[in-house]
């Protein structure tokens, strides 16, 4: 898309078409979300005390902690951890 853009000075649009690609997804930037972070180390955290915990005990933690945040995100996150 870049080089598209600058070495044949096409416009953003016009080289999202040439590449058959929406827009949106050129724009698209990742956010890492600050209070992922702050689950994240939560549960390290809380695994780290109680090893034979699986995540939705740690999830009942999480949320007596103050974080919501739903099953699939809990799990996802253990996993990504390595828990």
């Amino acid at each position: 898309m870049e080089h598209l853009i600058e070495k044949h000075s096409l416009s953003e649009s016009r080289a999202c078409r040439t590449l058959d690609l929406a827009p949106s997804i050129y724009r698209y930037e990742s956010k890492t979300c600050d209070e992922e972070v702050k689950i994240r180390e939560a549960l390290r955290t809380h695994a780290a005390h109680r090893r034979r915990w699986g995540y939705r005990h740690l999830r009942t933690l999480l949320r007596r902690d103050g974080y919501d945040a739903n099953h699939k995100r809990v799990y996802r996150l253990y996993r990504e951890e390595g828990l």
